[in-house]
């Protein structure tokens, strides 16, 4: 459960500039339990648990399931609950990183080095 509501329109604003650093602002509100979440569904994927602390960080996988949020944000169906639209993103997300983790985790690195500009 998110910590916080988020502000619906901050999200909407973003997605229609095209701004990922605001759109993560947004997501502060469910970070943590996204977090918590993916630290479980990591289980499913023994290639990517193996790599978690030394390759691989849960924020990573947070971070690309934000990234296809962002990516994806017009797939997104109002009668499911935003929150919950995102933990579908888990899995692809994992996918994504499992499939090509050095191109993923490059493309997660550059997108923080950019939200701290």
């Amino acid at each position: 459960e998110p910590n916080q509501r988020m502000d619906g329109r901050q999200v909407v604003a973003a997605v229609e500039s095209g701004n990922y650093a605001e759109f993560r602002k947004a997501m502060y509100p469910i970070e943590a339990s996204l977090r918590d979440r993916v630290g479980r569904w990591v289980q499913r994927y023994p290639q990517i648990q193996a790599k978690i602390g030394t390759r691989i960080t849960i924020a990573d996988i947070v971070e690309e399931t934000f990234m296809l949020a962002f990516d994806r944000y017009n797939d997104w169906q109002p009668e499911m609950f935003f929150g919950q639209w995102i933990e579908t993103l888990i899995d692809p997300a994992m996918k994504a990183i499992a499939h090509a983790p050095e191109g993923e985790l490059e493309t997660i690195s550059f997108q923080r080095t950019w939200n701290k500009m």
